[in-house]
């Protein structure tokens, strides 16, 4: 365990209660996250500077060889980690304003008027009750 906090990964779990949560694809108005097993790279969630002082590090030991760390970033979650959401609650706002939501309903839609032999040139979802 202290190996890899000193290379910069600690695993937790942790639980989550949130209120609005605003996605570019997604609006939640609250719910609940349970995450098991995620491990964290610290070095993944700080600025370019402490890496380029990492590289330059590197570089004054090995001139000719370049490391992954020059050329990557280090990736913030290195490994699997278990999502479990509960007890969310969307408003009609939520749903109508989430895009994926939307276009979902919108889908839905065209298969079940294809499945009664209707084509539609277009659909547009404008109100969800």
């Amino acid at each position: 365990a202290m190996a890899a906090l000193l290379r910069g990964q600690f695993r937790t779990d942790a639980e989550l209660n949130v209120g609005r949560l605003v996605f570019p694809a997604l609006r939640i108005s609250s719910g609940r996250l349970e995450i098991q097993r995620l491990t964290l790279h610290i070095w993944g969630f700080l600025g370019q500077q402490q890496q380029q002082q990492k590289q330059q590090g590197n570089d004054n030991n090995n001139n000719n060889n370049k490391s992954s760390l020059e050329t990557q970033k280090p990736t913030r979650f290195p490994k699997q980690f278990d999502l479990h959401a509960h007890d969310w609650t969307f408003s009609r706002h939520d749903l109508l304003f989430s895009p994926c939501i939307r276009n979902g309903l919108r889908l839905l839609l065209v298969r079940i008027l294809r499945d009664r032999g209707v084509q539609s040139s277009s659909i547009q979802v404008t109100s969800i009750d």
